[in-house]
């Protein structure tokens, strides 16, 4: 997804959505045939790679396919792109964070608007557990007080959009570095 840098955050909640830009790889993963499958946005196999997530995945049903980003804790607690680099999942705790449902046991979802994806993914609490957990929304009036936290990324993505419209080459969010 393309994103338009910017220094302030579009402020109308009931026409975006925002959460923290997590510094991991995106991932997409499927499920079927009782097996789950975890493919990079660039196609890169990494099921064998991060076979926690995998397993952390298990429980989804069949024909069912979820975007979201596979990250890497430092010693701090806070997403590490570093440390997802020169991880060894035996020693550092990797979670799979969950934006996204676009197939949904065999019901593609990819036309509906993500702020309906995003509450059908709630609803079915299709991942909730130590290693895979759903990517909260941050409400808006959240962001102001939270920049004291120190630096981090905040997207804003229109909730109005289909996954198709969300995976094209073209501007449909914000970023602000925060």
């Amino acid at each position: 997804m393309l994103l338009l840098p910017t220094d302030k955050l579009p402020d109308d909640p009931a026409k975006w959505e925002y959460q923290l830009k997590l510094d991991g790889y995106r991932a997409i993963a499927f499920k079927s045939d009782d097996r789950v499958h975890l493919r990079s946005r660039n196609d890169n196999d990494f099921t064998r790679r991060y076979p926690a997530v995998v397993r952390g995945l298990g429980k989804l049903p069949n024909d069912t396919v979820i975007d979201g980003e596979v990250v890497a804790l430092g010693e701090d607690g806070r997403p590490s792109f570093n440390t997802l680099q020169n991880s060894n999942e035996s020693q550092t705790p990797i979670v799979y964070y969950v934006f996204d449902v676009i197939v949904l046991a065999g019901r593609d979802l990819s036309s509906e608007p993500l702020s309906r994806r995003r509450a059908l993914l709630e609803e079915h609490r299709l991942v909730e557990n130590d290693t895979c957990t759903g990517g909260q929304t941050i409400p808006c009036d959240c962001l102001a007080p939270s920049r004291n936290q120190g630096s981090f990324s905040v997207l804003a993505v229109s909730a109005a959009l289909a996954f198709l419209q969300l995976s094209q080459r073209e501007q449909i969010g914000n970023i602000c570095h925060c």
